[in-house]
């Protein structure tokens, strides 16, 4: 598949004069006249029928390049000389094209032909296919949705609690840093660059908590001051050149990190003693900060803690905070993609890990930092591209899936803003390789 816009030739199977449109044709015709694609027709009818069905659908016929009505052409299907006569006629090449149908022999002919062929069953699983094929459409897509929300303020995780019950929104630190720290191009819009300023705000001698005091209500716990959140505030000021902060900072956060341990020398996930917890996730996200200040010695304890982590599988149910077990593979990939010494130890770990988990679930934060990550070790993923292509909502978003944890209530946190900034940037991800492979004159792993 070329990175350049496709054309869907989309064969009628059947020309009955009593046509009328299936559920989901509207949808999918906006869908098709909003995006890069251009729709082609073939046509098995007599004259006196086709007359009939071009002024029945005017709309259809006017959001059509081009048809070929067997009548005209001398052309039916089943058959080979279809395919190669609007080829020819129409100069397209066999990889720019998905050919749409529900009859297996016309796909089977249409595939032999060197056409990527799609099996028709209905308006909305054709709409959800053709994204596939599409990327730079989502991307477009979901980059609108992360602006009007960060704009119009819909960014919160809402939670439900385990027992049952209606959902609570609750504005939290921790998904605006991760939505804008992998998501280069949405860190550069103003409405993320003001939430970034409101959290630098809130710092408590450089350090932050879970929640948002300022936005919290009287009956929630305010959450301690803690190293998760702390070492994601600055790792994305950094890598977006944010606010000044400089070297000193960081390593004056870095050091009291690194002291923050339980008596094995573990980083513990609040500063406060009376709640000793220890995450991998939380682990990782750390010696992400602690490497950037040139402090990796100072967190061997931990660093082996999350090596341990790795080698015996020990994330595959999640963590304590984190149902994922993808995203703690996604803290350490950031540590093996920035850092070489890291990378040593654990690359070759991580990818193994990584390559096991493709195509074992289907939420889209999974199926984004899985592809993030692929992309950043040379693992091919097409798998988890196509699926999370295909689960884009009409709006540009995804589905939110469990994406966080509060033990205490206990409840589970879901955030539709902090999956579409992922999927967001899995697709930039998957386009700028694709890029480098055309330009490097190789063709993409299908």
């Amino acid at each position: 598949m070329l990175d350049v816009p496709l054309e869907i030739i989309s064969a009628v199977a059947d020309t009955r004069l009593e046509w009328e449109t299936a559920p989901g044709y509207e949808q999918l015709m906006e869908y098709l006249r909003s995006s890069d694609w251009r729709l082609f027709c073939t046509v098995n009818v007599p004259k006196e029928e086709w007359e009939v069905l071009r002024a029945n659908f005017p709309d259809l016929w006017d959001a059509v390049t081009n048809v070929a009505v067997s009548c005209d052409t001398g052309v039916t299907r089943p058959g080979p000389r279809v395919f190669r006569h609007v080829l020819d006629a129409w100069q397209l090449r066999p990889e720019e094209v998905v050919f749409v149908d529900t009859d297996i022999e016309n796909l089977q002919f249409s595939r032999a032909q060197g056409l990527s062929s799609l099996r028709y069953h209905g308006p909305e699983d054709l709409s959800r296919r053709l994204r596939m094929y599409d990327p730079e459409a989502g991307l477009r897509a979901a980059e609108r949705y992360l602006v009007q929300s960060l704009e119009s303020g819909a960014y919160e995780t809402v939670w439900y609690p385990d027992a049952g019950g209606e959902g609570r929104a609750l504005n939290d630190i921790y998904s605006v840093l991760l939505m804008i720290h992998e998501n280069d191009w949405l860190a550069r819009q103003p409405c993320a660059e003001h939430l970034l300023r409101e959290i630098h705000l809130l710092r408590e001698d450089g350090l932050v908590p879970f929640f948002r005091g300022d936005k919290l209500p009287p009956d929630v716990d305010p959450m301690p001051l803690d190293v998760d959140d702390t070492s994601l505030l600055y790792s994305t000021l950094l890598k977006h050149e944010l606010f000044g902060v400089d070297e000193h900072e960081v390593d004056t956060v870095a050091a009291r990190i690194a002291a923050n341990t339980d008596d094995d020398g573990v980083i513990c996930i609040y500063f406060d003693r009376d709640r000793p917890r220890i995450d991998a996730v939380v682990c990782a996200n750390a010696l992400f900060v602690i490497h950037l200040a040139g402090r990796g010695g100072d967190a061997r304890a931990t660093e082996d803690h999350v090596h341990a982590q790795l080698t015996n599988r020990a994330y595959e149910d999640g963590t304590l905070y984190f149902p994922s077990p993808d995203l703690f593979l996604y803290f350490v990939f950031r540590l093996v993609r920035r850092f070489p010494s890291v990378r040593s130890r654990f690359g070759l770990l991580l990818a193994g890990c990584v390559a096991e988990r493709i195509g074992t679930t289907y939420h889209a934060l999974d199926l984004a930092v899985r592809t993030i990550m692929c992309r950043g070790l040379d693992i091919p993923n097409h798998t988890d591209v196509a699926r999370l292509l295909m689960l884009q909502q009409p709006d540009g978003s995804w589905d939110p899936s469990p994406y966080l944890l509060y033990p205490s209530l206990p409840a589970t946190g879901y955030n539709r803003t902090v999956e579409t900034a992922l999927a967001a940037a899995a697709l930039h991800a998957e386009l700028t390789g694709r890029r480098g492979m055309s330009e490097a004159g190789l063709e993409p792993a299908q």
